[in-house]
């Protein structure tokens, strides 16, 4: 679990995330769920997450979600959800955990002028950017890789309780011989009805 956390920790820290700030976290995936976490140690205000699945965005509920869009629903439009929630201004920081042409282009009209834009993932290895609205709007886009320098605060903000429960996430727990039938095929069969998949060695 530290692992994926770090990685949310990572994100908000080079997004220069501050207290009251709003996001909009596209992705109900085990990273989007717990960069939630860590978008609670500093104290957000509005936090928006989508996603398609309907246990994941269940997940962001119970983790704290101002509000969440469940993509797969006919008529959800995450753009326009978010601006009537910010006063029409858009969201402080975008974080963008499916790298696709779909989220970009949501990123990008969701974000407010002068935001952030922080890239987590490559779901596409190239990518067509708006970049007439990007450059009106003077949006900042960021990418975010990498964790190592931020393990250290993350420990000690875990240490001090100022994440939440966390266990809500592991969703199955299996011997090491059921790695592959029950752990890998899950997530790759199964991956509406799992975040993380616990080994027993």
């Amino acid at each position: 679990m530290m692992e994926p956390l770090a990685v949310g920790w990572h994100a908000v820290k080079k997004a220069n995330f501050k207290a009251g700030d709003s996001a909009l976290i596209i992705g109900a995936g085990p990273i989007a769920i717990l960069l939630l976490e860590v978008l609670k140690v500093f104290h957000p205000g509005w936090v928006g997450v989508s996603g398609r699945s309907k246990k994941r965005c269940e997940l962001a509920v119970l983790h704290g979600a101002s509000a969440v869009f469940n993509i797969a629903t006919a008529g959800v439009d995450v753009v326009a959800e978010t601006l009537r929630a910010t006063d029409k201004q858009g969201v402080d920081v975008v974080f963008d955990c499916g790298g696709t042409q779909a989220t970009m282009d949501t990123a990008t009209h969701a974000v407010r002028r002068g935001g952030t834009i922080m890239n987590l993932a490559a779901g596409s290895p190239k990518l067509v950017l708006d970049m007439t609205t990007l450059l009106f709007k003077e949006v900042a886009l960021a990418n975010s890789m990498g964790y190592a320098d931020d393990h250290p605060e993350m420990l000690e903000a875990l240490g001090q309780g100022r994440f939440g429960d966390l266990s809500s996430l592991i969703t199955r727990r299996i011997p090491l011989e059921d790695f592959m039938e029950k752990g890998i095929k899950a997530l790759l069969h199964e991956k509406d009805q799992h975040v993380k998949i616990l080994l027993h060695p």
